[in-house]
């Protein structure tokens, strides 16, 4: 049975009904997609209405593309789309993977992922209601291992409880970058390989970063950079890592809006490397005029010693708004066509409860269409919630790209009714919501014709 047809059809919530299956002899597989149909503009008008809003256009008699992708860019081959997405982001199949009492962090190195969660001791986890490290409360900090959905190994990174922030993670170099900022006005910094067995490779290390910050780490055309949010200022900064037998920060340098005062943002930012542009992106909270706290992807290039941080767009809609850490991917595969796409997932501001958890919601930027010609309008965007409306949490997700997808990690809320699952991490495989087993139409007034009635009957009798 095709749900989508339980809330209308062609944008009118009056028109529910079963399907006659006139495309059922199509398959869609969501991660090699062909967007020119065998079926004609009018066939196919009802794509471009709720929940569905893809543009169709005709190619012949017999033909008409979707621009599945919703790029603007028609008739392009192998590529990938979540579009099934009306109701919400579906992901794969979850893994708790041990308790944690904030924010998480992310990354992977070829078939093993990692997990970073921080630990306050003497917490029960059963009924934490807190944020998160912070100076006055820090925390340890402890790894997963996983391959797949299997658990190869759990270990501690940081003993002593001296983590006062989130913690932040980075593919590099065959290995990964872990760190999080900690008391004194120091990070913990690390640079390890990953065994076959699980077990991580190296050892963290404690670096000067002059105040408490919140740090980003990202990816870089040199190798990678740590980008230093201060609550206080709400100011951005950068330095460099230095990566070899000695893990070390370079000098530290102010990045700048387009007024050339320092660039601030209302909440610590997301950042990812665009891998086609050669440019770091940060996506920041800032104030839309009526929103504090909307988020906006900033390009930010090198200028001498200072990042110079482009006007930019923003995100999507005013909706889009987020005072923790959001978390952004760039997708430069093939698969994600046009000049590729950014994910990003987010812990939302709007509608936040008294009990301080709400919902995530996701965003799938396209390039290079934008939804209109003003130097602020968005890239077109996909916005939806992660999961369904029930999936709430405290803290901020995270996300790395993993085997051609991506992988999701995030902090189960404190208030479900089963206790074991409060505060754990829960990690998500394919967290594009892109399934090789896509949607399918079905011919359900066939069925019940010859199938459904006949059980009917049966059971009458």
């Amino acid at each position: 049975m095709n749900y989508d047809y339980n809330f209308g059809v062609g944008g009118d919530p009056n028109q529910i009904r079963f399907s006659d299956g006139r495309f059922s002899s199509l398959r869609l597989d969501e991660r090699n997609l062909n967007e020119i149909l065998p079926f004609t503009r009018e066939q196919l008008e009802f794509l471009t209405t709720d929940p569905y809003n893809f543009d169709v256009q005709r190619v012949d008699n017999g033909s008409a593309s979707v621009d599945w992708n919703r790029n603007g860019v028609h008739g392009e081959r192998g590529i990938s789309a979540d579009i099934n997405d009306g109701y919400a982001l579906g992901v794969g199949r979850y893994n708790h993977v041990g308790h944690t009492h904030g924010n998480v962090a992310v990354a992977s190195a070829g078939s093993h992922f990692v997990v970073v969660r921080s630990l306050i001791p003497r917490v029960n986890s059963r009924n934490y209601a807190g944020t998160g490290p912070s100076l006055n409360t820090p925390a340890t900090l402890v790894t997963t291992t996983l391959r797949d959905r299997e658990i190869l190994n759990t270990g501690t990174l940081v003993r002593s409880a001296v983590v006062t922030g989130s913690p932040t993670a980075l593919a590099v170099e065959g290995g990964m970058l872990i760190a999080a900022p900690s008391a004194f006005g120091t990070a913990q910094l690390g640079m390890f390989r990953v065994a076959s067995d699980g077990r991580l490779e190296g050892r963290m290390r404690s670096i000067s970063i002059g105040a408490h910050r919140e740090i980003v780490l990202v990816g870089s055309a040199s190798g990678a950079e740590v980008i230093l949010w201060d609550p206080d200022s709400k100011q951005l900064s950068a330095r460099s890592v230095a990566l070899g037998s000695r893990l070390s920060l370079g000098d530290e340098r102010a990045i700048l809006g387009a007024d050339s005062y320092p660039l601030t943002s209302a909440g610590p930012p997301g950042a990812t490397f665009n891998s086609r542009t050669g440019q770091i992106i940060l996506l920041t909270s800032e104030n839309d005029g009526g929103n504090p706290d909307r988020l906006r992807l900033r390009p930010i290039r090198l200028t001498g010693t200072r990042f110079a941080a482009e006007r930019g767009r923003w995100l999507a809609d005013a909706p889009a708004r987020s005072l923790d850490r959001p978390e952004i991917a760039f997708d430069g595969s093939d698969r994600a066509g046009g000049e590729g796409r950014y994910l990003v997932y987010f812990r939302q501001s709007e509608g936040e409860s008294s009990q301080g958890y709400h919902q995530m919601h996701f965003v799938r930027v396209s390039l290079p269409r934008t939804t209109g010609s003003g130097p602020d309008d968005p890239y077109v965007f996909r916005r939806r919630m992660v999961i369904n409306e029930w999936v709430r949490t405290r803290s901020a997700p995270a996300v790395a790209p993993y085997r051609d997808d991506f992988v999701l990690a995030w902090r189960v809320s404190d208030n479900i009714a089963d206790e074991t699952s409060r505060n754990q991490t829960e990690v998500n495989l394919f967290a594009s919501g892109e399934f090789a087993s896509g949607p399918a139409d079905h011919d359900d007034i066939t069925y019940i014709a010859q199938q459904g009635l006949r059980r009917l009957g049966t059971l009458r009798r």
